[in-house]
């Protein structure tokens, strides 16, 4: 080798150290390194890594006032975005309690306290004008009865502090019920009625409506409408005495055995009946053979004649 030689390859060595050493040392992925084959994250949108406060929040702010003067002041007073958002959750909040209904003072609440909340919530302070603004629903009518109970129902209401709304629902409620039942009632009762006169024909045959004048008789000295009160009056069932068979077969038999006539004349006693079996037996003797087509004549003589036998064994004739 020529010294020319040796002199380049000398010269050529040191030179290579010192490329690699200036080169960087390679980084991991925890040093973020990129990742072989993935693709480059985008470049970040213009201004998005402007600091709140910037020329960008300036601009919008212009932007939002438009021409408004006084909103532009307003806003320059803003000095960046997070003092807006602080705005905006506290006016959102004050309108949140504005908007929420007071609370319902307690049983023990202050006089002071039950007033603040009542002149909140319009509900009067007297109980007279509390009652004036309930309104019924649109065709309730309210009977004396009712009335009452509404009274009563209101005073109870008003001092719990209820709505007066909420009592005329709760009233509008109340006479739907009582008209339901009422009508239930009615069905029930018709019922009890049908069947009471079934037992009866069974028991009676023809004789049925006979047998129950003749419960009369026991209430001949007895108050005006005792009879009435009574047989309307209703059993631990619900269903009206009236109506019960076994209360009637009862009564119709206690009168009967009182008053022998009461089932063939009940109206007028044993004195009745007598007239009538002495006017038919006048009519069989001067119409003899219109008294014999008379079938329904002839059952009534004997009916008559049975209960004057009746009441002759029993030893003379009822009062």
């Amino acid at each position: 080798m020529s010294d020319t030689a040796l002199a380049a390859d000398a010269a050529a060595t040191p030179v290579a150290a010192d490329a690699a050493a200036a080169a960087p040392a390679p980084k991991s992925l925890a040093q973020g390194a990129p990742v072989p084959g993935a693709a480059a994250p985008e470049a970040a949108a213009d201004g998005a890594d402007k600091p709140a406060g910037g020329d960008y929040f300036n601009e919008w702010k212009t932007k939002l006032a438009g021409d408004d003067a006084k909103l532009k002041a307003e806003l320059d007073r803003i000095p960046d975005i997070e003092t807006l958002w602080k705005k905006a959750k506290n006016a959102e909040s004050r309108l949140t309690q504005k908007l929420a209904p007071p609370a319902r003072p307690s049983a023990d609440a202050k006089p002071e306290a039950v007033a603040e909340y009542r002149k909140a919530a319009g509900i009067p302070e007297a109980v007279d004008d509390y009652m004036k603004a309930v309104t019924l629903p649109e065709g309730v009518a309210l009977g004396e009865a009712d009335q009452t109970i509404l009274q009563s129902f209101g005073a109870y209401a008003h001092g719990r502090n209820l709505a007066p709304e909420v009592v005329a629902e709760a009233v509008g409620w109340y006479t739907t019920m009582q008209e339901q039942q009422a009508a239930e009632l009615d069905t029930l009762d018709a019922k009890n009625r049908k069947d009471a006169a079934d037992r009866l024909d069974q028991a009676w045959g023809r004789n049925r409506d006979a047998n129950i004048n003749a419960m009369a008789v026991l209430f001949q000295d007895a108050p005006e409408g005792l009879f009435d009160r009574l047989m309307s009056g209703r059993m631990g069932d619900g269903r009206m005495i009236g109506d019960d068979p076994d209360a009637i077969l009862a009564f119709s038999r206690w009168a009967i055995e009182m008053n022998p006539m009461a089932s063939v004349a009940p109206s007028a006693g044993g004195s009745a009946g007598m007239d009538r079996l002495k006017e038919i037996e006048a009519f069989r003797k001067n119409n003899l053979e219109a008294y014999d087509n008379d079938k329904e004549l002839q059952a009534e003589e004997r009916r008559l004649i049975e209960a004057k036998m009746a009441q002759d064994r029993r030893g003379g004739r009822a009062a």
